[in-house]
């Protein structure tokens, strides 16, 4: 499940969201309208506390056999569970500018047809939840335990063949006294270990390092295996930076794989 953060309980209709699906994604999966499935929309957990409303749903079918059903809920995440995961995205690093305020969302509930990939699964919900939130003018999106900015959210899927960063949370820390560190969370969907990734202070978290950061997600995602400690990893062809293994510095009992860049 995901959510689309809203500034009111307001939700777009249907030929809005398709138009916008049709913005993000030209060259992508069709989007359209599904009323036969309208009286299967299910509340998600939690839904009953709304107290009996009748809530708006639409369902639509994506590439013709994927369904998504979109429910508006006239209320906020509880306990700030969104605002706090703002930062595990790199649209939410600047600290002088707080999450915006929201007071409804949508809950979406995609189901992929049978034999879709994981990864086609994941980009037409990323193009869907991408329209959404450009069609109701929202603040953001929560999903997968992180919460983007809508205009990162839509740059991203708009531009970006597989949107890891989308899929994939960062966490950013310092690392002793001269270096940070980066984090992700997530990659258990793909089978696959984590990555922590240390560069010199004196790098920044600028988008040189995010970007050499999430190249080696994709890499590892494209080869669908955990790169075996010992071997190397490179951001150019020359390049040899050992691979190695460590416990999670927030889960010490899973391992992650480190890459540690001089420059």
């Amino acid at each position: 499940m995901a959510f689309v953060l809203l500034r009111e309980a307001r939700m777009a209709g249907p030929e809005q969201v398709i138009a916008a699906f049709r913005s993000v994604a030209p060259n992508g999966p069709t989007l359209e309208v599904d009323l036969s499935e309208a009286d299967d929309v299910a509340l998600p957990d939690g839904g009953a506390a709304v107290g009996g409303l009748q809530l708006e749903a639409n369902t639509f079918r994506l590439d013709k056999d994927d369904v998504l059903h979109v429910m508006l809920m006239p209320i906020a995440i509880p306990n700030n569970e969104a605002e706090g995961n703002a930062s595990l995205s790199p649209s939410g690093w600047n600290r002088d500018d707080p999450f915006p305020p929201y007071s409804a969302h949508l809950a979406v509930v995609y189901k992929p047809a049978a034999g879709r990939t994981q990864i086609q699964g994941l980009q037409h919900l990323t193009f869907a939840l991408a329209a959404l939130a450009e069609a109701n003018g929202a603040v953001g999106v929560y999903w997968k335990g992180v919460t983007h900015r809508t205009a990162y959210f839509v740059d991203m899927a708009r531009t970006v063949e597989k949107p890891v960063p989308l899929w994939v949370g960062v966490g950013i820390a310092r690392d002793g006294s001269d270096r940070i560190s980066m984090l992700s969370f997530g990659m258990e969907e793909f089978g696959l270990p984590n990555l922590r990734l240390t560069a010199p202070a004196s790098a920044g978290a600028g988008a040189g390092l995010i970007g050499d950061f999430f190249d080696m997600l994709v890499y590892v995602i494209d080869r669908g295996t955990p790169i075996p400690a010992g071997d190397s990893v490179g951001r150019t062809a020359d390049e040899r930076i050992p691979v190695r293994y460590e416990p999670s510095p927030v889960h010490p009992d899973t391992q992650v794989w480190r890459v540690d860049l001089e420059r």
